[in-house]
């Protein structure tokens, strides 16, 4: 029987290949967790710091932002890609992407710093601040490793590597602000977590 409706062609749904929920979830928890902690101790951290605390932290993390873009370097997908496509010349990427970040991190590091010199030339508080933070985009090279393991879809161990660096950066934050540190070290407490 002739219907004035063209019968619609039905395929048999895809399987979704193994642990991709998996991942799925466990990325979701991890960010998840980590947005509640960290809200947490920066609502912690504002009160604590006051309002002339609360802007010269974010006046150094602000020249910090900006620099650090020299510091990442637009290489993740381009290293995801190439990693995908020649599995065999992983260390000579993963080796090569890291020295880039690395020089990335030191021009980070000589930019906010000058900016610091030049919009603040005698304040020595706020050139140690922006010091601590641009320093630790030299530990966002280590960031290749991730790429690695998100080129081979395994999750789990860069997911629970960033999870426990998160939770050492928040225990020396909250250990700073019981101690009742003063500015200076507790930025360079915060400066752990990434930029």
């Amino acid at each position: 029987m002739d219907s004035e409706f063209p019968t619609l062609v039905t395929t048999a749904p895809r399987e979704v290949p193994r642990g991709v929920g998996r991942n799925i979830i466990l990325q979701f928890s991890d960010r998840v967790l980590r947005l509640a902690i960290g809200f947490l101790v920066n609502v912690w951290i504002v009160r604590y710091l006051g309002p002339h605390g609360l802007g010269l932290l974010g006046f150094a993390q602000s020249l910090v932002g900006f620099a650090a873009v020299a510091a990442e370097v637009g290489l993740e997908s381009i290293l995801i890609r190439e990693l995908v496509r020649r599995p065999a010349d992983a260390p000579r990427l993963l080796a090569t992407a890291a020295t880039m970040r690395l020089a990335g991190s030191a021009v980070a590091i000589l930019l906010a710093s000058g900016a610091a010199l030049m919009l603040r030339p005698a304040d020595s508080t706020t050139l140690t601040l922006v010091l601590v933070l641009a320093s630790a985009t030299t530990f966002q090279a280590m960031d290749v490793l991730a790429y690695w393991f998100q080129s081979r879809s395994r999750f789990t161990p860069f997911l629970i590597a960033r999870g426990l660096a998160f939770l050492v950066a928040a225990g020396a934050k909250v250990a700073c602000l019981l101690a009742g540190a003063r500015i200076e070290v507790r930025v360079r407490e915060s400066g752990a977590k990434k930029i």
